[in-house]
């Protein structure tokens, strides 16, 4: 928040002139600063700012456009300082030539000199049994140092200064004693003509009463005491009751501690509040409104009050005839945290994918401690993320996995023996399984020669693949019953399925003599120069033993 405050010198006409001083009453109470309604008595909180306990009397010092009082009056009184707006600021310890002053019980400002003046005893305080302030000291407005101007001596035994204020030249006291004494007297001395001991003049005298302060407008000196508010008449030494202050039962039960005269020209009090954070679309009103006042905000609009619905940078100028204020407020509007990562995911192969959170505002905290709004996954595995931001937080976790292209393969074409069978099993491969016949589970039984083939298909893509499975029996009727071993490299050798090869064929004359053998055949038997004729063959393999007849031609 950045706050400017800056205060016009004018060249006025005399009617703008006698507005500008036109004079309020201004009190202390409670802690804060009040104004007072001249015509009926009644307090108003004019700055709200709660100040140090233990104040009283009160002046407004106008050189330093700042109002004075007194804290702890009775035990080592220091100097308040208040600004016009409510800051209340200590200045320190009232204290002549470096020692601490016991004593004080008034101040007063002097606008013909411009300096502020206190009622202080010097000769000791409450714990010497000295409950009296007779001196006047000017009293420095930076450090609270004072310097000795008069003693005051009056017809009484012990002069005690309760209140004290500056009407021109002449400086107004008021010595009230206790009901046991039952006495109240207001003096009039002039200030001109002080010396180390000054004797005031008695302008009245009357019964006790307790008078907290008094402050003088022309010739009127208007003074609290407990809830109400009293003018005095310098004219007609009279003294009349304007009205109530407050009831009891307001501002803590507290009573007026202080009043002063404050020319009610003063400069627009402004604050926007401190930069701000706006959840969930809300709007926020920025209210700038004082009395008398113009206002001019960034986007040149002039009411005094401004609706803001978006994020930005706002600021409002405010002008009264004593001035202006100049105030800025930062505004974010954003939403409170709603996190989706997705639905859980399948990929294909090494692919990778980026879970991606920009649009959600806030700080992010993955399932691995990192930060960033991006997150790219390459593996599979279940992956969480928390983000927070100043109107909440969410959290959302979703799951990955990897799935490979499919790759088919049902193995080596086989020959099975008569009556065995063999189970294709896929169940290594993910997918959709569509066989020959339609069927879709991972396992198949073959129990016939033929050629099969499967198709699996899931999210990646598609794979194919066939197998021949061929029975032995069916094989063994395929080997040949004639073969010409004549060298025209066409039909010369007996020649036998691939798949019966690598197994014990023997052959035979018609007399049972054996002509040929091998235990491993791999189809390269050419008649060895045998005649034509008939021959007769035993095959074995795994499956069993197989005969038949050749006839060999040339």
């Amino acid at each position: 928040m950045l706050r400017v405050r800056l205060l016009l010198l004018l060249i006025i006409s005399p009617c703008c002139l006698i507005f500008s001083q036109d004079l309020e009453l201004i009190g202390l109470l409670d802690g804060q600063l009040v104004t007072i309604d001249s015509l009926t008595g009644q307090a108003t909180v004019y700055r709200t700012p709660s100040g140090p306990a233990n104040l009283a009397d009160l002046t407004y010092h106008e050189s330093n456009d700042a109002f004075y009082s007194l804290r702890n009056t009775s035990n080592e009184p220091s100097l308040i300082r208040i600004s016009v707006d409510g800051e209340f600021e200590e200045i320190g310890s009232l204290t002549i030539n470096g020692n601490q002053i016991p004593l004080a019980e008034a101040l007063a400002y002097y606008p013909e000199q411009e300096k502020l003046y206190a009622a202080v005893s010097l000769n000791g305080g409450t714990s010497d049994n000295d409950f009296y302030s007779e001196s006047i000291v000017e009293v420095d407005t930076n450090t609270g140092e004072c310097i000795f101007i008069t003693e005051i001596s009056t017809n009484q035994t012990n002069p005690d200064i309760d209140v004290m204020t500056f009407s021109g030249d002449d400086l107004y006291l008021a010595d009230g004693a206790p009901p046991s004494a039952n006495f109240l007297s207001i003096y009039r001395l002039n200030f001109q003509s002080v010396g180390v001991l000054s004797n005031p003049v008695v302008t009245y005298e009357s019964s006790y009463l307790p008078i907290r302060d008094f402050t003088v407008i022309g010739s009127s000196i208007y003074f609290t005491e407990e809830r109400k508010l009293y003018k005095y008449s310098t004219i007609s030494n009279t003294i009349q009751l304007i009205g109530t202050t407050h009831s009891q039962s307001d501002f803590s039960g507290e009573i007026i501690q202080g009043i002063s005269k404050f020319e009610s020209c003063f400069l627009p009090f402004l604050d926007l509040g401190e930069d701000q954070v706006v959840c969930d679309r809300q709007s926020l009103l920025l209210d700038a409104t004082n009395s008398n006042a113009t206002y001019t905000w960034q986007d040149g609009s002039s009411a005094s009050t401004f609706l803001v619905t978006s994020s930005g940078t706002y600021s409002v100028r405010v002008d009264n005839a004593c001035g202006l204020t100049v105030d800025t407020v930062k505004v974010d509007f954003l939403d409170t945290p709603i996190v989706d990562l997705g639905e859980d995911q399948t990929l294909c192969d090494t692919n990778t994918v980026e879970l991606e959170l920009t649009a959600v505002p806030g700080t992010y905290t993955w399932q691995d401690g990192s930060e960033s709004p991006r997150y790219e996954v390459s593996q599979p595995g279940n992956y969480w993320v928390l983000v927070e931001n100043a109107c909440g937080s969410d959290s959302d976790t979703v799951r990955i996995d990897y799935l490979d292209t499919p790759t088919l393969n049902l193995g080596e074409d086989q020959t099975l023996c008569n009556g065995s069978s063999l189970v294709l099993d896929v169940s290594s491969v993910q997918g959709n399984y569509r066989w020959i016949d339609g069927s879709d589970d991972f396992l198949f039984e073959v129990t016939q020669s033929g050629t099969y083939w499967l198709e699996v298909e899931n999210f990646c893509g598609t794979a194919k693949d066939s197998i021949e499975i061929v029975y032995d029996d069916l094989l063994v009727s395929s080997i040949p019953n004639v073969f010409t071993p004549n060298g025209d490299g066409v039909n010369d050798y007996f020649f036998i399925d691939s798949r019966l090869m690598n197994t014990s064929l023997q052959v035979f004359q018609r007399t049972g003599h054996k002509v040929y053998e091998s235990t491993n055949y791999q189809n390269d038997w050419d008649g060895s120069n045998l005649p034509s004729g008939t021959y007769y063959w035993s095959l074995s393999n795994t499956c069993g033993h197989y005969k038949g007849s050749v006839t060999i031609l040339y």
